[in-house]
Order: C-alpha cells, then structure tokens, then sequence
C-alpha cells in the first residue's frame, strides 16, 4: 500500500515546502528550484483562487502521516478544429526516495483529473519515467534568447570563468546582430479589457492552448515573477504578447498574432523585446516555441536557439496527428515564472 492520496490543504503548505526542499536538495533559501520552494509562492499556485478552474490544484501521498508525494495542478484546454479538450501539466512532481512508486503512482491519479496529460523540459529522472507513463513526444519545442545587456549581462553571470571575456564579445555580436527591424506600437493592458478575439485559435494542424483573461489576471498575482500583459499594433494586424520579469531575464511566455505572416510575427517578437529591454535590469530575453511561424521569426529577429525539448502527452491519443502542431508556450506550466532566486542565463 503506497499511501493515501488527497488534495493538500493550506495547513500543508509548510510541509510541502520543506518536503520539496528535500528532494531538490538544498536548503530553502538557496533551492535551485527557488520559485517552488518558497511558501508564499506555494500558497499562490495552489490556493489563490482561479477564475478559470474551480477544482484542487495540489495533491499529496501521505504514509503513516507523513508526506511521501506531491504534484500540482495547471489546468490546461486544448483547442483544435474538432473542440475543447480539457487536461492539465502537473507541476512541483515529487516522490520521496526509498517511497518506491510513490511518484508515479500520483502522476497516475491526477491524469484521470482531465483527459490529457501534459509534461515538457522536466528532469532527466522524469525523461526516463514518462514514457513507462504512457507519454508520448507530441511536437518539439525550442528555447530561444538574445542577449540584451551584455556587459551587465557578463557581471552578473552564473559562470565567471576563464571563457567570460569570450561570452562577452560572442553576446554583444548576438545583442547587435542581427538588427531588430520594425516593430509595433505597444500597450500594456489589463487582462478583463483585452479582446477575446486575440486569444490563440486553432487551425487544420495547428493546436492552441486556450488563453482567457482569468488566466492573466491570476498570473498578475505571482509572488515571485512581474507578469504583465500588452497589446501590439500593427498597421495591417495585431497581437499581443505577456513578460515575466524574473532575476536577469524576462521571459516571453506567450505570443500570439492571427497573421499567419511571418513577417507580422517577427515584428510581434521585436515589439517584446523592445519592451523587455525598457526594464534596466534586464540582461537575456528568452522564449519558448513550436510552431513554424515562430521559429523563423525567432530566428529572423536575432534570437538564438539555446535547448530543444519534447512536448509530450498521455492521454486522449487523437490530439496527437501527423503534421499538426502545438503551440505550447511558457504560460502553458511553470516555467513562465520558475527561477532560481538569482540571474541564470541561457547565453
């Protein structure tokens, strides 16, 4: 008998933290997973409320009164020209060593919360256990980044070894080549004023995860990232764009234009950058993405790719077809706000 399965409540959240301290191993100011291990954040991501998700968002596996697994909620929709399909990316997944199938026996019981699974970039541990789950790689996802202030950047660098001069020189070449080109007028808004119209839809082969103004509005709240939201303007077509300001970087994680143009998307990415570099702070501005037209005008912009990663999903196996893709972003689980309490660059 592995234990008990429940949905954790408030009274938990001082457990669950030095729990996740644990098994990340480090102590809780120093967590390299710092944005999970913190207990203001944890009360955030799982009990502020939701407009858009009324059900638990935390679950623990008890044994013997003691907390031997954890996984957290993000609830998920996915779009495609054939309908809605709810699901959910668990998040903060841990088991206990020594608590032998703990961990995936949680991964289990909160698949059956949706009718789809979705896990991308987690651990190297995690690589191994998801296929055994029943995942399979749906699309590939590519981290992008461009430097943005690369002295500061060097000075404030993770790794300030015998090869920083050299980092230096290559990142001021990336922050300055290629040239950003035009880009759209840009407005920051509230997330009940923006139009719905704008939200992501899908297409033939192309699967969006749904957005809505009670997603952006509970992402305003996170206790240890800025998120804001802005609207883009250009002369033919719109879009929008979200940023969220961790230690050194802001992370675009979500991105969004109707025109299937790649010319409108490079501008769309230019129009963000130009707004991350308004914050001083900012040395790195980095990226998630899967479709095409993202890619080339990730690419065309100056952005560089840094890692590739698979999207994967257990579940309802008709959302995985030939030639569709998924544009998954960084708003679609953690990794929109995940830190590790200081700068860490990608470049």
């Amino acid at each position: 008998m592995i234990g008990q399965v429940r949905p954790s409540t408030e009274a938990d959240h001082v457990a669950i933290v030095s729990f996740l301290c644990d098994i990340f191993g480090e102590s809780e100011g120093e967590s390299e997973a710092f944005s999970s291990v913190q207990a203001d954040q944890v009360q955030w991501k799982f009990s502020v409320p939701r407009g858009d998700y009324k059900g638990d968002r935390s679950w623990v596996i008890e044994h013997n009164g003691e907390l031997i697994a954890h996984g957290g909620v993000w609830p998920l929709w996915i779009l495609t020209v054939e309908g809605e399909t709810a699901g959910l990316h668990v998040i903060d997944w841990a088991g206990k060593p020594g608590a032998a199938g703990a961990g995936a026996f949680l991964m289990r019981q909160l698949g059956r919360l949706g009718t789809f699974t979705c896990a991308a970039g987690g651990s190297k541990d995690a690589e191994k256990i998801l296929p055994l789950l029943g995942f399979r790689v749906a699309h590939q996802l590519t981290l992008w980044a461009r430097p943005a202030r690369p002295l500061k950047q060097a000075l404030t660098h993770q790794q300030r070894d015998a090869r920083l001069p050299a980092r230096w020189a290559r990142n001021t070449y990336w922050r300055y080549w290629p040239p950003l080109g035009p880009s759209w007028q840009v407005e920051e808004v509230v997330p009940e004023e923006f139009p719905e119209a704008l939200w992501p839809h899908p297409e033939p082969y192309l699967a969006v995860f749904r957005r809505s103004s009670a997603l952006f509005r509970y992402l305003a709240g996170c206790r240890s990232a800025r998120i804001r939201l802005y609207r883009a303007v250009g002369r033919r077509t719109e879009g929008y764009f979200c940023l969220s300001r961790v230690p050194g970087v802001a992370k675009i994680i979500d991105a969004w234009t109707p025109s299937a143009a790649v010319e409108d998307w490079v501008a769309l990415y230019a129009s963000a950058f130009r707004k991350a570099l308004a914050d001083p702070e900012v040395c790195e501005v980095v990226t998630l993405a899967g479709i095409a037209r993202a890619n080339q005008a990730l690419h065309r912009t100056g952005f560089r790719p840094r890692d590739v990663m698979s999207l994967m999903l257990n579940g309802k196996s008709r959302l995985i077809q030939p030639g569709r893709e998924f544009h998954f972003q960084m708003v679609d689980n953690d990794k929109g706000f995940r830190h590790i309490g200081r700068a860490d660059y990608v470049t």
